[in-house]
């Protein structure tokens, strides 16, 4: 199976992943930090031929704390895989996004329409994949959108 998985290892990031079958999930954790066990098992069972994970970059407004977080998160993740010897490429997000038209610009833009902006074209490309997190959520996960985005951005260019 060709499968293509992408890692947003975002504080309230997910992985998704296209292929026979798609899907997403919010990012594994275990006290504050991804779950490398539970995303080790999930990269097995998958077995992706391709791992694209968003390189993490300060964003206006974000404390250098979370900043930190992310980078850490990244770090994590990053070397778990390559212990594994899995092939993974680094993805900067203003990249995928403006390739899949979700990159939403101007001072006027607000996060809430970018995270909305995500959702649809996720929903829209993926109708059959659940985008909340849990079965009690009554709204969608704006990082398993991201992270089914960018593995499909994965798939349409780094894959061919």
């Amino acid at each position: 199976m060709n499968v293509t998985l992408a890692i947003d290892p975002g504080l309230d990031g997910a992985l998704g992943w296209v292929g026979e079958q798609c899907g997403a999930e919010r990012m594994p954790t275990l006290d504050s930090r991804p779950d490398l066990t539970r995303i080790r098992a999930r990269l097995v069972e998958l077995n992706p031929s391709l791992v694209l994970i968003e390189k993490p970059e300060a964003m206006p407004r974000q404390g250098s704390q979370t900043y930190l977080k992310v980078g850490v998160n990244w770090g994590l993740i990053v070397g778990m895989m390559t212990e594994m010897g899995i092939p993974m490429s680094e993805v900067r997000a203003v990249t995928w996004k403006t390739r899949m038209g979700i990159a939403l610009k101007g001072k006027e833009v607000t996060p809430k329409q970018r995270k909305e902006r995500a959702i649809a074209e996720a929903r829209k490309l993926f109708p059959g994949v659940e985008l909340k997190a849990s079965s009690r959520c009554t709204t969608y996960h704006d990082g398993m959108a991201e992270a089914l985005l960018l593995a499909e951005y994965g798939r349409r260019t780094v894959s061919n």
